[in-house]
């Protein structure tokens, strides 16, 4: 009986040129080449969602010392300084001009599927450049790649990915290179900190270099080393993703959330919704269009009624003794219908359980044949936990789930299934070629015992049949990016419920000076959101736009009275008592506006013209002089001025 074959053990990672050949650079720019073509239709879209806060009107890039303020944390609900830094610097050359900042992130993210290949080739993963490819097309990372505000994901993986390899360099070199994996690993960082989960995948990767075959034979002692280099080399990586960690969490916390109160409930609650994500991500990871069995909670209707099931002051609806669901197709889309738990039953966790039992199996097996599929799902889990919902995170009032998390979490799905893919072709490639002719046809398809011939063609075809649908998937949800029309179009026709993609429609119809379908989204919005002020505030300029300014005027009171800061509202006020010529009503307004966004020199202009208008010549001089120093040399500031000193009583 032939004596049993050791586990392969893979090759030192110095055996992989450190130089790309010309055969690889061929590679690396058809990678290049597809991201463009497969990301073409944003190439020149527009900006949308919060790209204007994180760019056009963020103060910050227009201050008078604009690194100082990113790096000191104004401005931003997160600190990511480095990404801001570096659309600050895109602000400086582009300006405005949204298409240059989308060419830049489909470059990113081209990037980013080349140094995953060769990470996935420095681990002798098999299927490397497959893997990047389909990284590369993937639908899910869409919205990462073509909504510029998310640059913050391409670039953290950017600089993650440079770490990895710096991180498994072993030449002479190794030294300079750990340092400066080090580095990487603080500049990915500083444009998300998601990226905390790169220390424990750095350990995962030293673990899969050290194949299990000499470790069985070996004592313990013999066998430990190498862990403990891994954990203190690890050990700075965790220091500092424990710092900036802590000051995403206070950011998060004090900024981001600030009083807003989200429906998450206690630990049970974020548990329970946390298994579902799991599952959630990992069938949107393999099948864009994935079907999601509904488990029949508590059905809250609102979102201020789940808060007030979680405070106390209102029963939940009964919930089944026993799950009933249906099978639901979710597509992609901006916001996913969300799913509550807000007094969870036993049902409720059972895709929890499931996770923690299939993790526990795999662990089992971890230096048997189970080695990959512990590899794969333990950074799976690991890229998922900042986002499962454990920690409060703003998104949440949107939604629970989003294809933007789940940007690093897919390598895991993706370099399994490929190398999967790729091992089976190479052994029916092989004992296809150990076949003679004859047998060959003879063993035709009648068992995949064998690995007939057949079966290369077959998973080479399922190949380019994957590639070419997740291609053209990607071509045309990077469409649906094109505008905040067509992205929000798309997502009220998947998702009517989302009250976010009804106010912004609507915004994004009264642009279009379609007043009447605008009203109709920001009523559905409000109506879905009762207690959102913007959703009001909108509803009532789209009102005064269709001429009727009472109901406008007491959609503006409605939305200060839900929240007194939202100094939109009184602008909009404003403008319109001004057009009424109701100028101290106006100027009440715009001071009030003023109290609360002192920096902003239109509000200063308009006071100062509705003053002017009313004869209080001094007090307009005063307010138009202010929006002089904020925005000098303004045209229209500048002939205001000058009328109001005319207007002025000699000797005054």
């Amino acid at each position: 009986m032939p004596a049993k074959k050791p586990d392969r053990v893979s090759p030192p990672t110095d055996s992989v040129p450190p130089h790309l050949s010309l055969g690889e650079v061929g590679a690396a720019a058809l990678l290049v080449g597809v991201a463009f073509l497969a990301y073409a239709p944003a190439l020149g879209a527009g900006f949308i969602w919060d790209d204007g806060r994180a760019i056009t009107d963020n103060p910050v890039l227009q201050s008078p010392h604009p690194l100082l303020d990113i790096w000191r944390g104004r401005g931003d609900a997160d600190y990511f300084p480095l990404k801001t830094t570096i659309l600050w610097l895109l602000y400086q050359i582009f300006d405005a001009q949204a298409p240059p900042y989308h060419v830049f992130n489909v470059g990113i993210h081209a990037a980013n599927a080349v140094l995953l290949w060769r990470v996935l080739r420095r681990l002798a993963i098999p299927g490397a450049w497959f893997a990047g490819l389909i990284f590369l097309v993937h639908p899910t990372h869409v919205e990462s790649v073509a909504w510029v505000a998310e640059c913050k994901n391409t670039l953290s993986t950017l600089f993650g990915l440079l770490a990895v390899l710096a991180w498994l360099a072993r030449d002479a070199q190794r030294r300079a290179r750990y340092l400066a994996s080090l580095v990487l690993f603080v500049a990915g960082l500083l444009c998300k900190t998601h990226l905390v989960i790169l220390p424990p995948v750095l350990l995962l990767c030293s673990w899969w270099q050290h194949r299990p075959a000499a470790e069985r034979d070996a004592p313990a002692a013999e066998a430990s080393p190498w862990r403990r280099r891994a954990l203190a080399r690890a050990a700075p990586f965790f220091l500092v993703a424990l710092l900036l960690g802590a000051v995403t969490i206070r950011f998060q916390y004090h900024r981001a959330i600030a009083e807003y109160q989200l429906p998450v409930g206690g630990l049970a609650c974020r548990v329970a919704n946390a298994g579902k994500a799991v599952w959630w991500y990992l069938g949107k990871a393999v099948s864009p269009v994935n079907l999601w069995y509904e488990m029949p909670s508590r059905p809250i209707e609102t979102e201020p009624e789940a808060l007030a099931v979680l405070a106390g002051t209102r029963k939940a609806n009964p919930a089944p003794p026993w799950p009933r669901g249906k099978l639901t197709a979710w597509p992609l889309v901006a916001i996913y219908p969300r799913w509550r738990v807000t007094e969870p039953v036993w049902y409720d966790y059972l895709p929890a359980l499931a996770v923690v039992g299939l993790f526990a199996w795999a662990m089992r097996r971890r230096n048997g044949r189970g080695r990959g599929v512990c590899f794969a799902a333990s950074y799976f889990l690991l890229a998922l936990l900042p986002v499962l919902g454990l920690l409060k995170m703003s998104y949440m009032r949107a939604a629970w789930v989003a294809d933007h998390f789940q940007y690093l979490a897919d390598i895991g799905v993706i370099a399994f299934g490929c190398a999967a893919g790729a091992r089976l072709w190479g052994q029916s490639r092989r004992r296809s070629r150990a076949l003679p002719g004859g047998a060959r046809a003879r063993e035709g398809m009648e068992t995949l015992r064998g690995f007939p011939s057949q079966i290369p063609r077959l998973v080479a075809g399922a190949a380019a049949l994957l590639v070419g649908a997740f291609t053209a998937a990607t071509f045309s949800r990077a469409a649906d990016f094109r505008s905040e029309l067509t992205l929000w179009t798309d997502t009220v026709a998947k998702n009517p419920d989302a009250w976010q993609a009804q106010v912004r429609l609507g915004a994004a119809l009264l642009a279009r000076n379609e007043a009447a379908q605008a009203a109709e989204h920001f009523a559905r919005g409000a109506q879905l959101r009762p207690d959102n002020a913007d959703a009001r505030n909108n509803l009532g300029l789209a009102l005064v736009t269709l001429g009727r300014v009472e109901e406008g005027i007491a959609e503006y009171r409605e939305s200060l009275r839900l929240d007194p800061a939202q100094f939109h509202a009184y602008a909009n006020l404003g403008d319109l008592f001004a057009k009424l010529q109701r100028h101290a009503e106006a100027a009440e307004a715009y001071r009030a506006a003023i109290r609360l966004r002192p920096d902003l020199a239109p509000l200063h202009f308009r006071l100062g013209a509705v003053l002017l208008d009313n004869g209080q010549i001094d007090e307009a001089i005063a307010s138009l002089r202010r929006a002089d120093a904020l925005a000098p040399n303004h045209p229209e500031v500048t002939a205001a001025l000058a009328r109001a000193l005319s207007r002025r009583e000699p000797g005054r």
